[in-house]
Formats: structure tokens, C-alpha cells, sequence
């Protein structure tokens, strides 16, 4: 199945053919094995201002599945630069260019070799002889931009808000009061707007502090990893142990120079960093297969990743093959009457009733689903409702999916008379556009709101008629009150402070009575 697929590459590495190789003995298939190892599609050869390892690699890895780049790292006065050719090229190929370049043959290998033409001279001169031209490793020693900006000490302010804000304060909380700063030249910036290379490589993965508009670098290029394969113990050393070390991946039709040039005009959607690939994916079909009966009887389709076409003659099945497709996944058909009724026949005269229909599914975590739809029918003669069995089935876990189909495999499928009547109607383009909005999120805030404002109107309700149980109960205090008030006026009566003095003296002689009634009682009792 052809098609773009993203393929591991690893495009500068270096041989025993650079001066700098840590292990001179290392062969090329040792180097092919390593790159194989590390799971690599292919791999640039770059040594310093060298091509003669480059036959030996590619005869070495004639019979592997690793594709070899030829190419080679020349030494500028800027610094580094990488040109890459098709595999087709070869060691002289790659030799041509350095002649061209006045590279002399006993410099070849040297990196301390430096040309001595321009970077504009030098990209030119790779165009023309059929290559790309790669800043290498930007960020880092050797590196055009690394090596040729400047940094400054800039003084923060000392006082006021600009000053509060600008501060910069260490785990001992004391005050640095400077800071470094970059400065690009105007003659770099003008390179990195102008000069025709074709990508930079950043061995960090992104690009450099610096490299950005407020420097005025208005161009942002292409970009991507490689490893320059480092000795792991000792860096400033190559050796087989750092291929693939820093790598890419890159979305192609064929490994070559041309999708190489495709992927560099359009990154954001051809190259992944190390770590992104496959770290996001995406829903797709794998394949769909017709059952033993109708039009399509016995029919697979496998379906790409990428693009995919159905190509043929009128009548041949390819607006079916849609049909049937977005039967499986029990997408609704169109709500055009004479649209559902064209649908509903195909599927009763070219798909036929009780054949099944089985779609494989994969969602973004790569988990596969198998969908197995069977046709039964219209459920009344001149109904446009039809019934059918439907089942999913997790091809991890092998249990049955009882959710909802269309939620767990979204698709858009139209037949050809259906995507014109769309283009014909505004209203129809405008609700196949809503169709590409996830409102379920919205829905669910609308649906929260709404039951908080249920909520808080079953809360009002009760606060209303509080308020009016409050209202009687402060009516209810103050009439009492009032009552309580004219009581006590009441008892404020002279005659009221005589009747009070009178039953205090009452209190008092029926005090003294009980009193000499006691000792009475004491009397009689030592009598007997």
C-alpha cells in the first residue's frame, strides 16, 4: 500500500573517513548494524569535507532496510553546513561538489579545513548539483548561529515598578541585578532571511534563544534532529555508539531527495521531533470488507493512513463503497428525502438484506475496534427507517463495545450527489461546517448551568416565601410588644406599688404564723 508513512531518519553521521572517528577500526557494516539497532530507516553520511566512505556504506547496506543519504559537513568560516544528495549519488558525486568548493583532496576528512566561499556561494552550489543544504546544529558549537551572536550584560532597572518586575532572585534571596542578553548582527540576521538554504538542524529540537522576529529573524525554517553520532564517552569524538542518538522522523512517499525537499516545505506536518512521534494520534479506518453477497460481494478495501481514492469508470461501486462505509458506522444518513431514499435502495438492491458488512476502526490511543453490521431491511414496505444488527467488538480485550457508535468513531461520509446539493446550498455548507465543532463540551456547560439555575430558583422560591413567614413574625414581635409596653405602663399605678407592699407583709405574718405553728408542734410532741 503506498501512501506517506513517517520513516526514523538520523541525518548526520559520521564515519571513520573523519579525522575526529573515535575507533578507526570500525567497519561499515558495524556502523549499518548499529543504525539498524536503533530501529533507523535511513541515515545521512556527512563526514568533514569527506566522500570516501560513502560507496563502502552504501554497498554495506545494499541488502539492509536502511536507505544511505550520501552527503558530506563542510567547514565554513561561520561555521558548519550540511549537504545531503540522493542515494542514487555516490562518492563522486559528493567529491565533484568539494572540488567544486576548492576543497583540495589531502584536506578532505580535516575539519579544521575551512572553505573559504560564502554561505550563499556554498548553497548555490549544492542546489545546482542536485542536493539540500542544512545549517548544522545551530544551537551548538560550530554552529552558524552559536558561534557568530553576541552576548551582552544588560543592566536591569533599579528602582520603580519596571525594576520590581525585572528582579531576579536566587535560593539565597540575593538580588541579581544583571542579566545576559543576545545580540544578532544585521550581516546574520540577513543570512537567516535571505540565504536559500533549505533547513536548519537543532540539536535541542526547537529553535535557538535568539533565533525569533524581536531579533528580526523574520524567516522560520524548517528544522529537525540529528545526532552528529557522539561517543557517549567521549562527545567530542564520533563513533557508531551515538547514532540515532538525536533523530527525526519524517512523513514520505519514498526515501529520497525529493521527499526529503517535500517534508522541509511543509514541517509542521512531515517532520516530528524526537518524542512526538506517535505521541498524539488520530482515528482512522484500517479496512472494511463486504460480505458474500451484492454488488461488492466479498469486497476488502485497506485503507491508507493518509489519502486514500477510490478510482474507477462510472458504475463500478465507488459511491456505494461510501454508502456501505458509513452504513457500517451507523452514521445518519442525509435528511434530504430523495438523498435517504437513494440511500436506502442501494443498500436493498446493491448491498442486499443479511449481508453483513465489517469495518476494523482504530482510535487515537491505537486501540482497534471491529464493527460488524448486518442489513435487514426497510421495517415497513415504503418506510425510509431500516433495521440492522450491529455489534463492536475491542480486538484488545475481545469484549463487546455498548456505547454509541458514531461517539467512539466520528466520520463525515457523503455520496457524490450529496457533496453537490451541499455546494449548492448555503445552509447546508454551514451545518456541514457546524459538524466539524465538538459542541459536547458546550453542552455539558449549558446543561450544568441549567441545573444550577434550577437550583437557585428552587433556592429563590424558598427565600421568597421566608421572607414572607418573616414579615408576619417582625408584625407578630412588634404587636407584642407594644402589648408588653402598655402592661407595663399599667403596673406602673400607685395602687399596684400599695397591693405590692401589702402582699410583702402578708408574706412576712404568714411567714411568723408558720413559725409559731412549729413550735407549737414541738410543745405537744415533748408533752407525750
Amino acid at each position: 500500500m503506498t501512501g506517506l508513512h513517517f520513516y526514523k531518519l538520523d541525518l548526520h553521521v559520521h564515519t571513520p573517513a573523519s579525522k575526529c572517528y573515535l575507533d578507526k577500526t570500525q567497519t561499515a557494516e558495524q556502523i549499518i548494524q548499529a543504525a539498524l539497532d536503533t530501529g533507523l530507516h535511513g541515515i545521512a553520511i556527512t563526514d568533514h569535507n569527506n566522500a570516501a566512505w560513502i560507496d563502502q556504506m552504501k554497498a554495506a547496506a545494499a541488502d539492509k532496510d536502511l536507505v544511505i543519504f550520501p552527503g558530506v559537513e563542510l567547514s565554513l568560516e561561520l561555521g558548519h553546513l550540511v549537504a545531503i544528495f540522493d542515494p542514487k549519488s555516490t562518492q563522486k558525486d559528493v567529491e565533484g561538489l568539494l572540488g567544486r568548493l576548492d576543497i583540495k583532496p589531502d584536506e578532505f576528512g580535516r575539519s579544521e579545513t575551512v572553505c573559504t566561499k560564502s554561505v550563499y556561494e556554498v548553497v548555490q552550489t549544492i542546489h545546482d548539483r542536485g542536493g539540500l543544504a542544512i545549517l548544522a546544529h545551530i544551537d551548538q558549537r560550530k554552529g552558524i548561529f552559536h558561534d557568530n551572536i553576541r552576548h551582552y550584560v544588560k543592566e536591569l532597572p533599579t528602582s520603580g515598578l519596571e525594576a520590581q518586575d525585572a528582579k531576579e532572585t536566587n535560593s539565597e534571596n540575593v538580588v541579581v541585578t544583571e542579566r545576559t542578553a543576545i545580540n544578532v548582527p544585521a550581516s546574520l540576521v540577513k543570512l537567516f532571511n535571505e540565504a536559500d538554504y533549505d533547513a536548519v538542524e537543532c540539536a535541542n529540537g526547537t529553535l535557538p534563544e535568539g533565533f525569533d522576529e524581536s531579533h528580526h529573524i523574520k524567516r522560520k525554517p524548517a528544522y529537525y534532529q540529528a545526532s552528529d553520532n557522539p561517543d557517549p564517552q567521549e562527545p567530542s569524538k564520533h563513533s557508531a555508539a551515538g547514532i540515532g542518538s538525536r533523530h527525526s522522523w519524517f512523513k514520505l512517499d519514498q526515501l529520497d531527495i525529493e521527499g526529503l525537499r517535500q517534508c522541509f516545505a511543509d514541517p509542521e506536518v512531515r517532520i516530528q521531533l524526537m518524542g512526538m512521534h506517535g505521541g498524539i494520534g488520530y482515528s482512522k479506518i484500517i479496512g472494511m470488507k463486504i460480505g458474500p453477497s451484492g454488488f461488492l460481494r466479498n469486497q476488502s478495501f485497506d485503507f491508507h493512513e493518509g489519502l486514500n481514492c477510490l478510482i474507477g469508470g462510472k458504475g463500478v461501486g465507488k459511491s456505494l463503497a461510501i454508502e456501505i462505509l458509513r452504513f457500517a458506522l451507523d452514521q445518519a444518513p442525509s435528511s434530504d428525502e430523495n438523498l435517504l431514499e437513494d440511500h436506502v435502495k442501494k443498500l436493498e438492491k446493491r448491498l442486499e438484506v443479511g449481508n453483513p458488512v465489517e469495518v476494523v476502526y482504530q482510535v487515537a490511543d491505537g486501540t482497534q475496534y471491529q464493527i460488524r453490521r448486518i442489513f435487514e431491511g426497510r421495517v415497513s414496505p415504503r418506510s425510509k427507517v431500516t433495521d440492522s444488527r450491529l455489534t463492536c467488538v475491542n480486538l484488545s480485550t475481545m469484549e463487546e463495545y455498548e456505547g454509541d457508535i458514531t461517539r467512539l468513531f466520528p466520520i463525515l461520509a457523503y455520496s457524490q450527489t450529496e457533496v453537490i446539493k451541499i455546494a449548492e446550498d448555503k445552509n447546508a455548507q454551514l451545518q456541514l461546517m457546524d459538524r466539524f465543532i465538538d459542541t459536547r463540551p458546550t453542552e455539558a456547560e449549558i446543561t450544568d448551568i441549567r441545573a444550577r439555575l434550577s437550583s437557585n430558583d428552587a433556592t429563590l422560591h424558598e427565600a421568597i416565601h421566608a421572607r414572607g413567614r418573616l414579615d408576619n413574625c417582625q408584625r407578630e414581635i412588634r404587636t407584642l410588644t407594644e402589648q408588653i409596653e402598655a402592661i407595663n405602663r399599667s403596673l406602673a399605678n400607685p395602687l399596684f406599688d400599695s397591693v405590692k407592699t401589702v402582699e410583702k407583709k402578708k408574706e412576712a405574718f404568714e411567714a411568723k404564723i408558720s413559725y409559731v405553728d412549729e413550735l407549737i408542734e414541738k410543745v405537744r410532741e415533748w408533752q407525750i
